[in-house]
């Protein structure tokens, strides 16, 4: 079995087992949770390069902030205990990781094109039923499309956010139908109307990945400097 194909499959059983678990466990069965997906993690991570490991726990920096951000001060969405579970961070960085070997993968390599229009396709006509086919316009989620086209059409790493954009989707259907979380109505702050989860919202998710490819290069950029400094010191 390839590693895209492996992660892909632990991404799924996470989904399903994970979220339903949730919906209906005590606050120490979600905490229990937490760790099961954290050893998946670091059992899948045994297999990456020093790149991948690197992005895939900046991005689970990254999500924690943002998670904690959204839920506890925008109030964005709401978990069921009004906490961000303890396998959110982690799940997080399933998603990242099964992005990052899945975009690379023998079969994305020969139909990148196909795939890439396929899912962009779907994507826009999930907005486009939103806005337009809902009963109340789900203007918050053509919002995500600001940050969502932008990589897909412009970066290199195109068919990860495509990937990214996939899997979190299924995510957002799988939580909110399951109840382990929904989103406000009314997007506080900007006062626009959002359904249940946003059409387009896993596109917010590549924003962790992008952040993490961010902090890795700053990082980097601070050890040359501090390895420069040292050098003419």
């Amino acid at each position: 079995m390839s590693r895209a194909a492996a992660v892909n499959l632990c991404v799924a059983a996470t989904i399903a087992l994970v979220l339903a678990a949730d919906s209906v466990g005590s606050r120490a069965q979600q905490a229990a949770l937490g760790v099961a997906v954290a050893a998946a993690l670091l059992l899948l991570l045994r297999h990456a390069d020093r790149d991948e490991r690197a992005i895939v726990l900046w991005c689970v920096a990254v999500s924690s902030a943002a998670e904690l951000f959204c839920t506890q001060v925008w109030h964005l969405y709401g978990y069921r205990f009004g906490n961000v579970p303890l396998y959110v961070p982690p799940g997080h960085g399933l998603l990242c990781l099964a992005a990052l070997w899945t975009g690379r993968s023998a079969v994305f390599a020969r139909h990148g094109r196909l795939i890439r229009a396929v899912i962009l396709s779907l994507c826009l006509g999930w907005v486009a039923l939103g806005l337009f086919a809902a009963p109340v316009p789900d203007v918050e989620g053509a919002l995500y499309l600001v940050f969502f086209l932008p990589l897909v059409l412009k970066s290199p790493r195109s068919l990860e956010w495509c990937w990214t954009f996939v899997l979190a989707s299924l995510v957002e259907l799988g939580g909110t139908a399951f109840g382990t979380w929904e989103w406000s109505p009314v997007q506080p702050w900007l006062g626009v109307p959002c359904a249940n989860p946003p059409s387009a919202a896993a596109g917010g998710y590549c924003v962790f990945t992008f952040g993490a490819l961010l902090c890795l290069a700053l990082q980097r950029r601070s050890r040359l400097f501090a390895a420069s400094t040292s050098g003419t010191a």
